[in-house]
Order: structure tokens, then sequence, then C-alpha cells
């Protein structure tokens, strides 16, 4: 193709037809640019089919990581129920009963909870998107500004995780200056609690680790009923905050999720 271009050139100036040779010149020049921006169009049409490829290898690991993130928080969400159970058990306990009136048994198994759990997230794809600068490749605005929130909610969620757990441990050191855990069977008791008062769950108290440890017949430690409503005040701030993960925050976080999730199929999996 050069020298079928070459020759041309050749022969008009061998020709002496300056004006054609220009004419000639310039629309060779026009072709030229025309076959640049043909390569640029398809060059920038290769890269833009390689990034949106990518987005959706991301889009499929993003799916997998909000739907860990579900069940996580679905299990958590189960762990706080338990425990707002056994504050809401505690709290029928403690009113109105005299000192005398304790059982430091039931006490402990009111008292009793699980270590406060944290949330795992699987930060992994968007923190890939994040560095890699792909979350603004994605075509859909509405949908990259949702994954940013739901990844700001996340980290706000671990401040308030912060907050509980300081709770929890402050209401448990103060049940511990109420309530006797010295039972040789301890450790079946603490295998074997459930969060059920006496009247909702009597087989609890008909069991054979509470008739063992009752055996031992312990009292409540402290004397002085301002200590236990000051452990009850305690579990009930931790209650409020315990509602606010349960019946908002967390459910909001999956619904979000959940939305995500469904954008992300509907945008790159169809």
């Amino acid at each position: 193709m050069i020298k079928f271009f070459r020759k041309i050139r050749q022969q008009l100036l061998s020709e002496n037809k300056v004006p054609k040779y220009l004419m000639y010149a310039i629309g060779e020049i026009v072709l030229v640019v025309i076959g640049i921006l043909i390569a640029l169009q398809i060059n920038n049409w290769n890269q833009k089919e390689n990034e949106q490829s990518k987005i959706k290898e991301y889009a499929i690991s993003l799916i997998q990581d909000l739907e860990r993130d579900i069940a996580m928080a679905n299990q958590i969400i189960g762990q706080n129920e338990e425990i707002v159970d056994r504050i809401d058990s505690l709290n029928i306990y403690i009113q109105n009963r005299k000192i005398a009136d304790f059982d430091n048994l039931v006490m402990l198994f009111y008292t009793l909870n699980k270590p406060h759990r944290p949330y795992v997230w699987s930060r992994t794809t968007i923190t890939e998107l994040k560095n890699s600068g792909s979350l603004g490749l994605i075509q859909n605005d509405s949908l990259s500004k949702m994954i940013s929130e739901y990844d700001a909610f996340t980290f706000h969620l671990d401040d308030d995780f912060i907050n509980d757990r300081t709770q929890f441990e402050k209401a448990t050191a103060l049940s511990l200056s109420v309530v006797n855990h010295n039972y040789p069977n301890f450790y079946e008791i603490s295998e074997n609690f459930v969060p059920n008062n006496k009247e909702r769950d009597p087989s609890l108290f008909k069991s054979r680790v509470y008739l063992e440890a009752q055996a031992i017949n312990l009292g409540i430690i402290t004397r002085d009923i301002a200590v236990i409503q000051e452990m009850g005040n305690n579990y009930n701030i931790l209650l409020m905050y315990l509602r606010i993960r349960i019946d908002v925050e967390l459910p909001r976080l999956t619904k979000n999720a959940k939305e995500i999730i469904k954008l992300l199929k509907a945008t790159y999996l169809n």
C-alpha cells in the first residue's frame, strides 16, 4: 500500500502536476488522520470492554462478599436477641424483689452471656474497587453510590460495636459483684445456659445441671439492693444499644446489601 502511494506521488511530481500533488497530499493526510482516529476508537472500545469485563469479575466477587455479610449480620442479630431476651428476663426477676428473695443461680443464668461477637466484614472486593479506581468505572451511578455508602456504614457499625462491647463489659463487671460463680459444675452451667426465665422455660430449672448447682446453695454476693439496681441499669443501657442494632441498623445493612446484589446481577450478570 505504501509503495502504491509513493508511486502516485512520484508520477505526479514527474508530470509537474503540483496542484494535483497538493490535493493528493492533503487527501493522504486526511486518510492518515482518519486511520489514527479509527485506531484510537478501536483501542478505546477494547479498553472499555476490558474494564467492564473486570468490573463483571468484581461484581461476582462482591455479590459473594455481600452474601457473607448478610449471613454474618443475621447470626449477630440472633445472638443479640438472646442477650436482649435474657436482660428482659433479668428485669422481670429483679423488679420489687427483696435481697433475701434473690436466687443466686437464677441470677447467674440471667447474667451469663456469650462474649460479645465483633463484626467480620468481607471487605476484600470493595477495597480493591476503591484502591484500583475501578469503583468509578461502574456504569450505574446509583449502584456506585450505594456501594460507597454501604462500605461507610460497615465502619460506622464497627464504631458501634466498640461502644456496645464497652457497655457489655461494664455490665458484666457489675454482675460479678452481685452474682456468685463458684459452682463446681460452672463449665456445664455456662454450656447449657438459655435466655428464658423460669415461667417461660421451666424445663431449665428441672435439668440435671441446674439441680446439681442448686444443691451447692450459694447466695448472691451483695447485700445492697442499690448494687443490684446499678447492675440492672447498665444491662438496660446495653439492651437499648442492642435494640438499635437488631431493629434498625443491621436490618438496614442487610436491606442495602440485598439491593446492591440485585442491581449487580441486573447490570452485569444478565
